[in-house]
């Protein structure tokens, strides 16, 4: 199955095609070029708020790479993989997130068109947390029972 994730940064575009990997061996394409054939189109729906809230309170180890979310660090300002210290990207500052979250709209709005009218696009809501929003995506593409 070939797969497309759209969605606006921090909807969990990464996240959810890494599960669906791990779950049922879908390979994850480097490059669009890697897909000849596009069964289904997957636009993650999530407000600018939960954007905001998922973006801005993210802290990223600056040795390892792993990612956090301050919601679930208990004023830890460690990484519990490696133990470096952890830090807060430009990019997940409130003033780029917004700015981020426009050029997404400008940009992608033609391509959901595109693919709403190619019937090969399921709007899934990703606003429910990864498990809920993961169950969503699988139902969109029956792959539940």
């Amino acid at each position: 199955m070939n797969l497309i994730f759209l969605g606006p940064p921090g909807a969990g575009k990464g996240t959810h095609a890494g599960m669906l990997r791990e779950e049922i061996g879908i390979p994850q394409a480097e490059a669009l070029k890697a897909i000849t054939t596009i069964d289904a189109v997957i636009d993650l729906v999530a407000g600018n708020e939960v954007i905001l809230g998922r973006l801005s309170g993210r802290r990223v180890c600056k040795d390892c790479g792993a990612t956090y979310h301050i919601s679930r660090l208990d004023g830890k300002t460690t990484c519990e993989a490696c133990g470096g210290p952890l830090i807060h990207r430009v990019d997940d500052q409130p003033d780029t997130i917004l700015n981020r979250l426009k050029v997404y709209e400008e940009q992608t709005a033609p391509l959901i068109a595109y693919y709403e009218q190619e019937g090969l696009l399921h709007a899934v809501s990703a606003e429910e947390g990864i498990e809920v929003d993961h169950q969503l995506i699988k139902e969109a593409l029956g792959l539940t029972a």
